[in-house]
C-alpha cells in the first residue's frame, strides 16, 4: 500500500500498474482508476486496451457492468474517437436505460438525426421488461408523458414492493397524469395488503393510505382524469369493504 501512495504522488504509471497482477487490473472495481492514469500520462490506446478487457461484454455478468468502467471508456473513446463514443453511449442505455448515456449520445448526433434515436430509445423503453425499470428510466430522465403511457397499459406488471421508484414518480405525475398516480399508489398499496396485512405485521414505508384519503391523494382521486370509468373503478376498489376495515394501519 506505501508503494502504491509513492507511485500515486510521483504520477508514475507504471509503478502504480505494477502494484497488481494483469488479471487484477481488469477487475471493475481497479481497471476505471488504472485507465484514468493512464489517459492523463497521455496513452490513451493503453487506457481504452485496459478497459476494454475490463468490460464484461453482452454475456457477462451485470453486477460489473459498473458507471465508473463505462465512464473511463468514453473517456478513452473521446481522446481517441467520436463515432466509437456515440456507439458506446448509445450501447449503455440499450443495456442499462441509462439517461445521461443518451443525452450526451444525443448532443453528439448531427442535424435531426437526434429526433430519430429519441423516438427509438423511446420504443426501447416501451418494451423494457420488467416494466419498473422501464419506470426507474421515467423518473430518472424525467419523462412523465413516457410513464404514464407504461403505466396505463402495463399496470398489471407493476411490482408494488419497487416503492423507492415507485413513490417519487407517483407524486411527480400527480399534476398532469393524476390517473397514473392513482395506479402506482392501487399497485403498492395492493402489495403491503397481499404481504403484509395477512401476516398481522404493521405496514411502514414511505407511502401510507392516507395520502389516497387526503392532501395529495385526495386531490388526484377527485380529478377530471380519475372521474373517467377506469379513474371511477379504481376509487370504488380503494372503497370496498373488502379492503377498507384493513386500511386503518395505514393510519387512515
Amino acid at each position: 500500500m506505501i508503494l502504491q501512495d509513492v507511485a500515486d504522488a510521483e504520477g508514475d504509471v507504471d509503478s502504480w500498474l505494477t502494484q497488481y497482477r494483469p488479471e487484477q487490473l481488469t477487475y471493475s472495481t481497479i481497471a476505471p482508476s488504472a485507465a484514468t492514469l493512464l489517459l492523463a500520462a497521455g496513452r490513451p490506446e493503453g487506457a481504452l486496451r485496459l478497459i476494454e478487457a475490463a468490460l464484461p461484454g453482452e454475456s457477462g455478468d451485470p453486477w460489473f457492468d459498473t458507471p465508473e468502467l463505462d465512464e473511463a471508456h468514453f473517456a478513452c473513446l473521446e481522446a481517441l474517437d467520436q463515432d466509437d463514443l456515440r456507439a458506446a453511449l448509445w450501447s449503455r442505455f440499450e443495456r442499462r436505460h441509462c439517461p445521461d448515456a443518451l443525452r450526451r449520445h444525443l448532443k453528439r448526433l448531427p442535424g435531426f438525426e437526434d429526433i430519430e434515436a429519441e423516438d427509438a430509445a423511446r420504443r426501447i423503453v416501451r418494451a423494457c421488461k420488467p416494466v419498473e425499470k422501464a419506470l426507474a428510466y421515467c423518473l430518472q430522465a424525467p419523462d412523465q408523458p413516457l410513464a404514464a403511457e407504461l403505466i396505463e397499459a402495463r399496470s398489471e406488471e407493476i411490482n408494488g414492493d419497487v416503492y423507492e421508484v415507485l413513490t417519487p414518480l407517483a407524486d411527480a405525475l400527480v399534476p398532469y397524469h393524476p390517473l397514473a398516480a392513482v395506479l402506482l399508489w392501487r399497485a403498492m398499496i395492493d402489495f403491503a395488503l397481499g404481504n403484509t396485512v395477512g401476516l398481522g405485521k404493521p405496514i411502514s414505508g414511505p407511502w401510507s393510505w392516507t395520502r389516497l384519503r387526503s392532501g395529495t391523494g385526495r386531490g388526484c382521486v377527485e380529478t377530471e382524469a380519475c372521474r373517467s370509468p377506469r379513474g371511477r373503478a379504481l376509487r370504488c376498489s380503494f372503497s370496498r369493504p373488502a379492503i377498507r376495515p384493513s386500511c386503518s394501519i395505514f393510519g387512515g
